[in-house]
């Protein structure tokens, strides 16, 4: 088996609760970034307008 077996892939249906709060980690640190004016962000209706969706 190799790396690239699909295999190898974690169970994405399974509970990762370490997934979750590291993810809630890096949710709140671009919070915080872009309250203090570190990110900028971007309208979704000017993204989508760009690629042509409603």
């Amino acid at each position: 088996m190799t790396n690239d077996d699909p295999q190898n892939i974690p169970d994405d249906d399974e509970p990762r609760p370490e997934l979750d709060w590291l993810w809630s980690q890096e949710a709140e640190a671009r919070l915080v970034a872009y309250r203090r004016g570190e990110l900028s962000a971007f309208s979704l209706f000017n993204i989508l307008a760009a690629y042509g969706r409603p």
